[in-house]
């Protein structure tokens, strides 16, 4: 797969990044005015738009705006205001989501398969602790468990004690030290052929 992120206004996914943060700060690619259309900032956008509609909103910063159009949703689809809240609110959100996913495609690199996606989930996954008041491991599934500051290999049998392999029973309820944290076994490592 491409990358859905781009600064590249030619791209085919152009429209997937309208939105985008800088400099703490969201901007909109090709928002300013006639004739340029060069990048502006969303503050300045909606400055302009309801400056169009006869609406002197008076903030000349990302936060000034924010506490402005907060109020504004009150205001709903009926005027105009909440109609430029409702608008500012959505671009604030796309810029944020932008941006995690660029974090996440800087992870995976220009290329990257589904399967690559998938098998990263999966890994991802099997590495969190899993607390026991949440969720028990199937019985007689190894995992690891973790006792205080010791972390060791185990199953938990069907009445829910965990046992260390080799046959040992670890510490219950009762204990200064008992097993609270779990998470499955990875996967061993693949051989290259």
């Amino acid at each position: 797969m491409q990358r859905l992120t781009t600064d590249d206004a030619e791209s085919i996914f152009g429209g997937l990044n309208l939105f985008f943060a800088k400099d703490n700060e969201v901007w909109i690619r090709g928002g300013g005015p006639d004739p340029d259309y060069q990048d502006c900032t969303l503050t300045d956008w909606i400055n302009r738009a309801a400056a169009a509609q006869g609406i002197e909103l008076d903030a000349d910063d990302p936060e000034s705006m924010g506490d402005i159009m907060y109020d504004c949703l009150q205001y709903g689809a009926d005027a105009t205001e909440g109609i430029l809240a409702l608008l500012h609110a959505a671009a604030v959100q796309a810029a944020e989501m932008r941006s995690r996913l660029a974090s996440i495609e800087n992870i995976l690199g220009d290329k990257y398969t589904l399967d690559h996606v998938r098998n990263l989930i999966q890994v991802d996954g099997r590495t969190r602790w899993v607390h026991c008041d949440t969720q028990m491991p199937e019985p007689g599934v190894r995992v690891l468990v973790c006792c205080g500051d010791f972390v060791c290999e185990a199953y938990c049998d069907i009445n829910g004690y965990f046992h260390r392999i080799p046959q040992e029973k670890l510490p219950g309820e009762d204990s200064l030290y008992p097993i609270t944290h779990w998470m499955p076994l990875p996967d061993p490592p693949k051989q290259e052929e």
